[in-house]
């Protein structure tokens, strides 16, 4: 056994450089990486004689006998080469042959060259010959048998997803009826319905009512308050705010009535008196077809100035500084939930520099549909802080305008219930709105009086 120390310009160099000269069967023991221009470095061993390693063999004729690996390779007998004299290994060889003796040209491309490394033999699992039974031969069908076959296990598949849907018809039919229980053909539970409040709503109320110890033999009036105190307890969070601020600014899509809200406020003595509010016009944007609210003011000798700017906003703070109130109409919310962010963004820079400040989201209850949810209250730059319901006296559907408080879940300080613009606003609170309610179903034909 032969230990021996070869350099190169890199590992795998050296290595190859090992196997050219001392043969296949080296081992590496150590090696070095080239670093700061020292060579690389390794150390190999070999189970043979230093005078056994012969210089590589000249390639053998094509017609010789192929080399084997693995282990048929184990007791095969390497060719014999011409032993060579020992002289130090690696590029210091070629230095440390005498003059006299030069090597030839094919002796230095085989010194020089790279041999590519012998792929590793490949392992073959052992197989096993395992007896394979015959698969039974079905019986030949012809064709009316095979229809016959196949038209009654589908009818068998049919019948098995009837059942199935069938009987889910029948639980969701009995989660239903027990939902609403013997409520359900009550003439108040329909009067409900039409008078716009939604069937959840209408099945809780009604669990609330049963919940009191009513029944349907029970007397109609107070059923009709049972569930009127159920309304006012879900409704709870629209109580008004007991400190009105003394900024408001209402905003709300067209025809919501906003620019009328704010004529009613500045003229009812119950939320002004003998103050005089200011009132300030947010112009609409460029391209805005908005119907100017200006000369309307005006007419009702109210003090009022347009802004379209923050700096046009703090001058005109300046101005109504003496005043006792502001009011501040804004342009049409967009109908589109995306349009309308934007539009409140841009009032949010315009308000930036007015506090305390409340924003009411006015709500049609006869027309015009809420132009947001609660979901889209949050992340708005300008956050409705109450909500506002007018036009209450155009519909007989206050069911609806409760859903949508219910949604919303704001306070509001006050309600609309007639074109006056003095005494049509109506002081709200959550036990007035279901009172009024009551009085809506006990005018519905087919209600018990």
């Amino acid at each position: 056994m032969q230990i021996k120390t070869i350099l190169g310009a890199s590992i795998q160099d050296a290595l190859a450089e090992a196997r050219a000269l001392l043969g296949d069967d080296v081992v590496l023991l150590e090696s070095a990486p080239a670093r700061d221009g020292a060579p690389a470095r390794i150390t190999v061993m070999v189970d043979v004689a230093p005078a056994a390693v012969a210089a590589p063999a000249p390639l053998a004729p094509a017609d010789a006998a192929p080399m084997l690996f693995g282990y048929a390779a184990a007791g095969a007998a390497r060719p014999s080469a011409p032993a060579v004299s020992s002289v130090p290994y690696g590029t210091e060889a070629l230095h440390a042959r005498p003059a006299e003796a030069p090597l030839s040209d094919a002796q230095l491309a085989a010194l020089f060259s790279t041999p590519a490394p012998a792929p590793a033999p490949a392992y073959v699992a052992p197989t096993y010959a395992l007896p394979v039974p015959e698969a039974p031969t079905a019986p030949a069908l012809d064709a009316d048998a095979f229809a016959d076959a196949l038209e009654a296990r589908l009818a068998s598949r049919f019948e098995a997803l009837t059942d199935r849907l069938l009987t889910l018809e029948r639980r969701v039919a009995e989660t239903a009826a027990a939902s609403v229980g013997e409520w359900a053909g009550h003439p108040v539970h329909a009067a409900l319905l039409r008078g716009g409040l939604s069937p959840a709503t209408t099945a809780g109320l009604f669990r609330a009512a049963a919940s009191r110890g009513l029944r349907t033999e029970s007397d109609p009036d107070a059923l009709r308050w049972a569930l009127a105190g159920a309304l006012r307890d879900r409704l709870a969070p629209t109580a008004p705010p007991r400190h009105a601020s003394q900024a408001l600014v209402v905003v709300g899509p067209a025809g919501a009535g906003k620019t009328s809200l704010l004529l009613k406020l500045a003229a009812d003595p119950r939320y002004f008196g003998n103050r005089r509010p200011a009132v300030l016009v947010v112009a609409p944007e460029a391209g805005g077809t908005a119907a100017d609210p200006t000369p309307l003011y005006h007419q009702h000798g109210l003090a009022v100035r347009t802004v379209s700017t923050p700096e046009e906003v703090r001058a005109a703070l300046d101005m109504t500084r003496d005043f006792d109130g502001l009011l501040i109409d804004t342009p049409a919310l967009p109908s589109d939930p995306a349009a309308a962010r934007e539009a409140l963004e841009r009032l949010r820079t315009l308000m930036a520099g007015i506090a305390p400040l409340e924003v009411v989201l006015v709500l049609d209850a006869a027309r015009a549909a809420a132009p947001l949810t609660a979901r889209d209250l949050d992340g708005l730059g300008l956050v409705p802080t109450a909500a506002a319901l007018t036009r209450l006296d155009e519909t007989t559907g206050w069911g609806r305008a409760a859903e949508w408080l219910l949604d919303l879940a704001l306070p509001v300080p006050f309600a609309v219930t007639g074109p006056e613009r003095v005494g049509a606003l109506a002081p709200f609170t959550p036990g007035w709105l279901a009172e009024a309610l009551v009085r809506q179903w006990a005018d519905t034909p087919g209600t018990p009086a």
